[in-house]
């Protein structure tokens, strides 16, 4: 699910989670992540007294503001419209069940179908595109152990995330990073989808080896696009990257090269690391459990 821009009319604030902030634009935000092709560009006081949020042929996203005395809570609500689509979220829900744990967005059990989770911050697509915006230095390796963290959970728990990128992280204010999305996730097997991963952070072999080869080592290929981004502040494969460079190892691994060089002018020490990560086989990928010792 991709993150756009958005413009908000911040005329409405109360504590959210006990922090001050516009509550038109964290709602917006977590619509964001609930649903992705949603683009929401405003925000009204009477979404507060409707809670509905958006609406499109396939799924409903609605906003649910709780009160308790530790303050007032945002939730998201994700509903599905027609039969196929009530079925995909039916099994995004038991695999998310499945994965909960560390650095994994958290699921409230409803007695239906819907999908409702609590708003977990702003997506690291935000952090990294917004003006003026950028991960600082500092900042990179805590995030990077949890990431490599949550996908070490999923792992062990066989299952593939399969979606991992920018827009599928969540940062809040207190600096943690949440893993969220898991329609394109399956258990380990073969692969139950005709598309996985999103362009710019799918792994070679899906276009030399006709596009359905998928494993963990899939997951670990899209981290390393991710750590890459998080710690250049640039795409690795930006927007009409051409492809045929991933079909031919030798074209792959100049270009991959030539790009490591902006990490070894930040900090050489994970150069090594992103490299073996974002291999042009998967054979040659660490694990993810492997990839966060090292982080470590």
């Amino acid at each position: 699910m991709d993150v756009q821009s958005a413009s908000y009319p911040g005329n409405i604030s109360q504590s959210v989670q006990g922090r001050s902030q516009n509550a038109c634009e964290a709602i917006s935000k977590a619509v964001y992540y609930v649903l992705g092709k949603a683009r929401l560009i405003n925000v009204n006081e009477k979404l507060l007294d409707s809670q509905e949020a958006h609406k499109d042929e396939d799924y409903l996203v609605t906003c649910e503001i709780w009160g308790s005395p530790m303050g007032q809570n945002i939730y998201m609500r994700k509903c599905a419209i027609g039969d196929d689509n009530k079925r995909f979220l039916k099994d995004e829900k038991y695999i998310l069940r499945q994965a909960q744990g560390p650095n994994i967005i958290s699921l409230i059990e409803t007695d239906d179908d819907s999908l409702l989770m609590p708003y977990a911050g702003k997506t690291l697509h935000d952090l990294l595109t917004e003006p003026g915006a950028g991960l600082p230095y500092g900042e990179f390796k805590p995030y990077a152990l949890q990431l490599m963290n949550g996908i070490v959970h999923l792992h062990d728990s066989r299952i593939w995330h399969l979606d991992l990128k920018p827009g599928n992280v969540l940062i809040d204010d207190e600096h943690h990073l949440t893993i969220i999305d898991f329609g394109l996730s399956q258990y380990v097997g073969p692969a139950e989808q005709k598309e996985v991963c999103t362009e710019g952070y799918k792994p070679p072999e899906m276009f030399y080896m006709g596009g359905k080869e998928i494993s963990k080592k899939t997951d670990v290929f899209s981290a390393g696009v991710i750590l890459f981004e998080m710690l250049t502040n640039d795409k690795l494969f930006p927007e009409g990257f051409d492809e045929s460079r991933m079909r031919k190892q030798h074209i792959y691994y100049e270009y991959l090269n030539t790009r490591l060089k902006e990490v070894e002018a930040i900090d050489k020490q994970y150069a090594p690391l992103l490299k073996s990560m974002l291999a042009w086989h998967p054979k040659h990928r660490p694990t993810a459990q492997y990839a966060l010792s090292v982080l470590k």
